[in-house]
């Protein structure tokens, strides 16, 4: 008798579980894969760290360089990340990304990604020169045609 009980026990644990009893781990939000992504690309670490850079190499009080170093964290600009993450992409476009950024060349990738921003820093300060330095020669060179 006792064996019996204990089968009909098992018998009803199966179909519960078999009608919808577990449903299996919680499904990922969007907010969740806009996380993930942001996490698994280096994004945030890159933002921050250039943010930080650009902090260190200004002329600004060695406090407010040491208070920006305190707030300027990977947690303070993520909140602000998502909705955009969230806004701009599809939720088959962040599945691709995290699927991309877990490969070994995505990772390569995300290991490039701070030393790029770096150098496109640089590279557009010095752009940025260049178009300035041809703005003021053509100023200069209008109004000398203008005073003739």
């Amino acid at each position: 008798m006792r064996r019996f009980v204990v089968f009909v026990f098992l018998a009803a644990l199966c179909v519960s579980a078999a009608i919808g009893g577990d449903e299996g781990p919680p499904k990922e939000t969007k907010r969740d894969k806009a996380l993930k992504v942001l996490n698994i690309s280096g994004a945030v670490h890159s933002y921050v760290e250039a943010l930080l850079e650009g902090v260190r190499q200004s002329p600004i009080a060695s406090d407010d360089k040491e208070l920006y170093a305190r707030f300027a964290t990977a947690e303070s600009v993520t909140e602000y990340f998502i909705p955009v993450y969230m806004e701009s992409y599809t939720d088959e476009e962040l599945d691709a990304m995290i699927n991309f950024y877990s490969t070994p060349i995505g990772q390569s990738i995300v290991k490039k990604s701070l030393p790029v921003v770096r150098e496109l820093r640089k590279a557009s300060m010095q752009w940025g020169m260049t178009v300035s330095a041809k703005v003021n020669t053509e100023k200069a060179r209008l109004a000398a045609e203008k005073d003739k």
